[in-house]
């Protein structure tokens, strides 16, 4: 169970990092003026990073970081399948409001647990 832990948070780090590899290739190509090749190499070390920080994250805050990754995972399902426009305020309304209502509901359904589990004489269990 925690190799399938790590390995969720080093994907979901590498996944949010590729947001980042395209903002850093934009700097590095356009503004910068980089050649392509370093472009890659630094979008590669911004990749890497992300998932060591996603690995670290999810070690140290292992449900609260599970919670928020099939947040951001699932947000970012909905927003490919949907097709949305990337300039679109409507776009930035949708997806904000369906990560806030991920967070709502898994978060609620986390501290259900957490007080079932508690009545149950089993909070140590659960307790990261």
């Amino acid at each position: 169970m925690k190799l399938a832990v790590a390995m969720i948070g080093i994907l979901v780090g590498a996944d949010l990092a590729l947001w980042f590899y395209d903002i850093s290739y934009h700097l590095v190509t356009v503004v910068a003026s980089w050649p392509e090749e370093t472009a890659v190499l630094v979008g590669l070390l911004i990749v890497l990073i992300g998932a060591l920080i996603g690995f670290w994250f999810v070690r140290q805050y292992r449900d609260e970081a599970l919670v928020l990754a099939s947040v951001a995972l699932g947000t970012e399902i909905v927003y490919l399948t949907l097709g949305l426009s990337e300039n679109s305020s409507f776009t930035a309304v949708l997806v904000l409001s369906v990560a806030l209502a991920g967070v709502v509901v898994q978060y609620a359904d986390y501290l259900r647990e957490l007080k079932r589990a508690e009545k149950l004489g089993i909070a140590n269990s659960l307790m990261p």
